[in-house]
């Protein structure tokens, strides 16, 4: 098809000979080179389209019951389905739960806001895609995420590092963790160890982004 758009009338007549092309006024003309574009177009619309879309079809109804879609207008069922469009980061904050003793006036959650809003967008969806699973905004805006922040304990043994360390080392090698899922009791959570400057906070909260790539492109 990519080489019909390109080829010479010669090429053209050769591969479509005995074929036609509907035009807007409803007439059916010989494919030539002035109307190849459209006869391509037609193809791809009435055969590999249809061909694709009926498995993506069967493997949608396998996880979604059809009949639910019903209730839906087609602009309804694309926020559902897609998300919201816009990216409200300060309802995100607004929203967010805190565990104690985390709340929105604690120096390390104060912190926290401070290097998210510094990301560009990109580290933002990222950070979406670390404690929801996916990078889409849920019906309602981002304020309907559901994010908590829990407190990430500094482990009492060396297991983080071969030698010995205090505290302030462990702390250091502690990452946040995110919990995309419903498992041990944790949806939608990000568990933030108490980081005690912004530089590591900074530093910690990158890397760990840096890993979370892989959304379900669905909200």
């Amino acid at each position: 098809m990519s080489e019909l758009r390109t080829g010479t009338e010669d090429y053209v007549m050769g591969c479509c000979y005995g074929d036609e092309v509907k035009l807007e006024d409803g007439r059916s003309v010989e494919v030539t080179t002035e109307n190849v574009d459209l006869y391509v177009d037609n193809r791809v619309r009435e055969y590999l389209v249809p061909s694709q879309f009926s498995a993506f079809k069967q493997g949608f109804n396998r996880v979604f019951n059809p009949a639910a879609f019903d209730m839906f207008r087609p602009i309804e069922l694309e926020a559902l389905v897609i998300g919201e469009k816009y990216f409200d980061w300060k309802a995100l904050e607004q929203l967010t739960q805190y565990k104690r003793p985390y709340k929105h006036s604690h120096p390390t959650i104060k912190m926290f806001w401070k290097v998210f809003h510094a990301l560009d967008d990109d580290m933002k969806r990222k950070f979406l895609v670390f404690v929801a699973g996916s990078d889409r905004v849920p019906v309602g805006g981002l304020g309907n995420l559901g994010l908590r922040v829990v407190p990430l304990q500094v482990p009492m043994d060396d297991s983080v590092n071969e030698q010995p360390c205090d505290n302030e080392d462990r702390l250091t090698l502690l990452m946040p963790e995110g919990h995309g899922c419903d498992n041990h009791g944790f949806r939608r959570t990000l568990r933030l160890p108490m980081y005690t400057s912004l530089e590591l906070m900074e530093d910690r909260l990158t890397v760990a982004l840096s890993y979370y790539d892989c959304p379900f492109h669905i909200a």
